[in-house]
């Protein structure tokens, strides 16, 4: 199961409408349809948000599983399992790609902040 899939398994099971989604998220329902339809690339911040409207963490919704859940549905918070759960492949490269480029972000902030300090220093000079 896709991390779309999981999203929109979880809003069905929260009877959460698309247009319902797309309101709280401050985008167009046809945008929306598209995270759900895989067509647009979910971001770490995007997925906190769905997470956010869905009462979950964002973890809970990497972990879940639609056939544990519709025996057992989602309450307020939703928490990962415990123990050795097995983790997909899917949920695996999803979770490196976000790390990676959140390590790609810190780089580039970095070097932000390292041109400015440089400014600062020059203007100071300049005084």
């Amino acid at each position: 199961m896709t991390i779309h899939e999981k999203i929109r398994s979880i809003r069905m099971l929260r009877q959460f409408t698309q247009e319902y989604m797309a309101d709280q998220l401050g985008i167009s329902t046809k945008s929306y349809g598209k995270i759900e339809n895989g067509i647009t690339r979910l971001t770490m911040h995007r997925l906190g948000q769905i997470a956010a409207v869905l009462q979950l963490e964002p973890e809970a919704i990497l972990a879940f599983n639609e056939e544990q859940s519709l025996n057992n549905p989602p309450q307020n918070k939703m928490s990962l399992p415990k123990g050795d759960t097995p983790v997909s492949a899917t949920t695996i490269e999803l979770y490196e790609r976000l790390l990676a480029g959140k390590d790609s972000l810190i780089e580039k902030l970095k070097a932000e902040v390292e041109f400015l300090r440089s400014e600062v220093r020059h203007l100071r000079e300049k005084n």
